[in-house]
C-alpha cells in the first residue's frame, strides 16, 4: 500500500482523512495528531508518541507564527519560513503522503 505514490492533495482534508486511517489515529496512542491555524492556514502535524520532535515542531511553528486568523498566508510563504526557520534536522518537505509516513 505505500510503495504506490499518493501525493499530497491541495484539499487538506482528503489528506487528512487518509493519514488518519493509515496511520490509526485514534485507534493507536503511538500516533499523534495535532491541528492548529496559522493566519488563515489550517495546519495538521503528525508524529510518533515519545518522540520529542512531534511537539518540538509544533510549539515552533505556533511561536514563529503568532498571527491572527484574518492573516491570509500562502503556502509559498509557509514553506519558505518552514525551510528558513525550522532548525530540526528531522523535519522535511515532501510531495507525497506515502513519503511522509514512512518519515515519521
Amino acid at each position: 500500500m505505500l510503495a504506490e505514490k499518493k501525493p499530497i492533495d491541495r484539499d487538506l482534508e482528503k489528506n487528512v482523512v487518509y493519514l488518519k486511517e493509515v496511520l490509526g489515529v485514534g485507534v493507536s496512542f503511538d500516533v499523534i495528531y495535532r491541528e492548529f491555524y496559522l493566519g488563515n492556514k489550517r495546519i495538521a502535524t503528525y508524529g510518533i508518541n515519545g518522540m520529542n520532535a512531534t511537539h518540538m515542531i509544533t510549539d515552533a511553528l505556533k511561536s514563529l507564527f503568532p498571527l491572527p486568523s484574518e492573516t491570509h498566508i500562502s503556502a509559498d510563504v509557509l514553506r519558505n519560513l518552514f525551510i528558513h526557520k525550522m532548525a530540526i534536522q528531522q523535519a522535511k518537505i515532501v510531495q507525497d503522503l506515502n513519503e511522509a509516513i514512512l518519515n515519521l
